[in-house]
């Protein structure tokens, strides 16, 4: 196992070791969960506003032109060693929350299959979409070679139940991708606040060899978002692979 990569230390870290501003401006619903070491599920309310809001997120991107989720999956790409317009073969490619983009549009693979709730289109018609949750994927199990989780478990139901459900649909020695932003205030768009305590029991659990944990100050949040300049967020990026 490789040893733990920080930037600094936040495993202790609280609700008031970060910046307030995005937190007070949007403001979270009060049935959300506060910042915990390990997420509960959210009341289905509270899940949905999140939807709503990710959707509406999604159409107005994709009304904008912007190339801004293009430059987010290049991030993506390199933290988890891929080159853009990598060739899977014979592979089967699982997407859980991809949003119409997704890192499977940079990829190729035998079988391409994105995994949202959310009833917008992919940009790639050659993808396959299944619209469900991610934590009931409707996916067969040992289907997929790799797994990716991406900025998504802040917006679920229940953070935990997408994981296991990644680990049932992965074949023995396939790999799961998971970049997340730890530590980052709840909002209605985001119920929950991730932690490293989570991810840490989750693969130790399932006695997944790990390939890559990095652990590190979330530089890209801090370069975009003016409400959280030199923020103590964090991201955390895994690459693991079931045990045969």
């Amino acid at each position: 196992m490789q040893t733990r990569q920080t930037g600094f230390e936040l495993e202790n870290a609280s609700r008031e070791d970060h910046p307030t501003g995005v937190h007070d401006r949007l403001g979270a619903p009060k049935d959300c969960p506060d910042v915990g070491t390990r997420p509960i599920p959210v009341s289905a309310g509270c899940w949905e506003q999140a939807q709503r809001g990710e959707r509406q997120f999604w159409l107005n991107y994709l009304n904008s032109n912007s190339d801004g989720d293009q430059q987010w999956l290049r991030y993506v790409l390199a933290y988890f060693c891929l080159s853009d317009g990598q060739v899977c073969d014979g592979e089967t490619l699982v997407d859980i929350g991809s949003g119409p983009i997704g890192i499977l549009t940079r990829l190729t693979g035998h079988r391409r299959i994105a995994v949202d709730p959310l009833g917008v289109e992919s940009l790639d018609k050659r993808i396959e979409r299944i619209k469900a949750p991610g934590e009931a994927t409707t996916l067969p199990s040992n289907i997929a070679d790799r797994v990716f989780i991406y900025n998504v478990l802040q917006h679920v139901f229940a953070p935990e139940s997408v994981l296991h459900e990644a680990v049932r649909v992965l074949r023995p020695m396939g790999r799961i991708y998971l970049l997340e932003q730890l530590y980052f205030p709840t909002d209605r768009e985001h119920p929950h606040s991730l932690t490293i305590d989570m991810f840490d029991r989750w693969y130790h659990d399932y006695r997944f060899k790990v390939l890559k944990y990095s652990f590190e100050r979330d530089r890209l949040l801090s370069s975009v978002n003016n409400d959280a300049p030199n923020s103590g967020y964090a991201v955390l990026c895994l690459i693991l692979q079931k045990c045969a």
